[in-house]
C-alpha cells in the first residue's frame, strides 16, 4: 500500500510511502523547499527473513598487473542491469570510479569487497565504507590497510564512499568546496541506532524538477530519518535507484541526456549494491510522478 502524508521535519513534504518486500520500506519524498527535490529513501531491516546484500563482483581484472594500469577490477553496467542480471529486488550505484576509454571494464575508487573477496585495494584517503557484515550487521566505519583481507575485520560486502556525511547522529559533512556545496544529484547511505540500512538519492540538474542537494543538506536529510552514521556515494549522472517489482525498472530520474535530449539516460557505473528481499504479497507500487518516469 502507499499514503501520502505531510512531513513536519521536511518543510511540508508530500512523502509517499510504500512496502514493497518483506523488510524494506520505500519513500519517495518531493519538496519545493529550498528548491525542487525529489529524493527516494529505501529503509532495510537487514534482520529480516529474506534479505541479503550483493555487492558487484570482480571481471576478473582481464588487463592484469600490468606496468602503469588501472587494474580493470569491475565490467561497467547500470543498475538497473545488475538488479536484472543478479536477480535482485533493489540496487544503488555505489563508490567512485575511473573512465577507461574504449572500455566497460574500470578501476574502482578505493576499497570494495564482495562476499568477502577484496575487488579494489583501499585508498587510505577515502578510508570511509559502507559494510555489511557475513552475518548481515551494517556498519560504516573507518577501515585500516592492516584490517582489509583478514576474517576477524568480518569486511564482507564493502563500498568505499568520499565524505563521512554523519557521524554519532551530527551532521559532520564538509562545506566550503564546490563538490561540498553545489547541488548535484547525490547517493549516499545511512545505518539508524537500530541498526536499518537507508539507501537515499536525490535527483539534480533538472530545473524547475529536481535540483539536487548539498552534502550538508544530505546530510540533514538523513538525521532527520534517524541517521547515527552516513556515507557520501559516487552521484551526479550516476545517482541511481532501481527495483524489481517484480519487473525491473529505474525509479529515479537520472540526470544524464537520452539523445532526444531529455534527461533519464542510466549510467553504467563501476560499482552497484544489491538487495535481495521477499515480495511483500499486499504491495501496491508507488504512483508515477510523470509519464516519462515509467520505464
Amino acid at each position: 500500500m502507499w499514503a501520502l502524508l505531510l512531513a513536519p521535519s521536511l518543510s511540508t513534504a508530500a512523502v509517499q510511502t510504500s512496502e514493497p518486500f518483506v523488510g524494506v520500506q520505500l519513500e519517495r519524498i518531493v519538496r519545493s523547499k529550498p528548491r525542487p527535490e525529489i529524493i527516494h529513501l529505501a529503509i532495510i531491516d537487514p534482520e529480516a527473513p529474506g534479505i541479503r546484500f550483493l555487492v558487484t563482483p570482480s571481471n576478473g581484472d582481464p588487463n592484469g598487473p600490468l606496468p602503469g594500469d588501472p587494474n580493470l577490477e569491475t565490467t561497467r553496467e547500470t543498475t538497473l542491469q545488475f538488479i536484472t542480471r543478479q536477480h535482485a529486488q533493489l540496487g544503488i550505484n555505489g563508490s567512485f570510479f575511473t573512465f577507461v576509454k574504449h572500455s566497460l571494464d574500470t578501476d574502482d575508487v578505493s576499497l570494495v569487497i564482495s562476499g568477502g573477496h577484496v575487488i579494489s585495494p583501499l585508498d587510505p584517503h577515502r578510508a570511509w565504507v559502507l559494510n555489511i557484515t557475513p552475518d548481515h550487521h551494517v556498519q560504516i566505519r573507518k577501515v585500516t590497510a592492516s584490517e582489509v583481507g583478514k576474517p576477524g575485520a568480518r569486511l564482507h560486502d564493502t563500498i568505499a564512499g568520499s565524505d563521512l556525511l554523519v557521524e554519532q547522529g551530527k551532521v559532520v559533512a564538509p562545506t566550503g568546496s564546490k563538490f561540498d556545496d553545489s547541488h548535484p544529484p547525490r547517493t549516499a547511505v545511512a545505518v539508524t541506532r537500530q541498526g536499518r540500512l537507508l539507501l537515499m538519492t536525490v535527483d539534480g540538474r533538472q530545473p524547475g524538477f529536481s535540483e539536487g542537494m548539498s552534502l550538508q543538506e544530505v546530510a540533514r536529510f538523513l538525521v532527520a530519518h534517524g541517521a547515527v552514521e552516513a556515507l557520501n556515494f559516487d552521484g551526479g549522472g550516476s545517482t541511481t535507484m532501481a527495483i524489481a517489482d517484480p519487473r525491473p525498472r529505474i525509479i529515479n530520474f537520472p540526470s544524464d541526456h537520452k539523445a532526444d535530449g531529455d534527461a533519464g539516460e542510466a549510467r553504467a557505473v563501476g560499482v552497484n549494491l544489491g538487495v535481495f528481499a521477499r515480495p511483500n504479497p499486499d504491495y501496491k507500487p508507488l504512483p508515477p510522478i510523470r509519464t516519462a518516469a515509467s520505464r
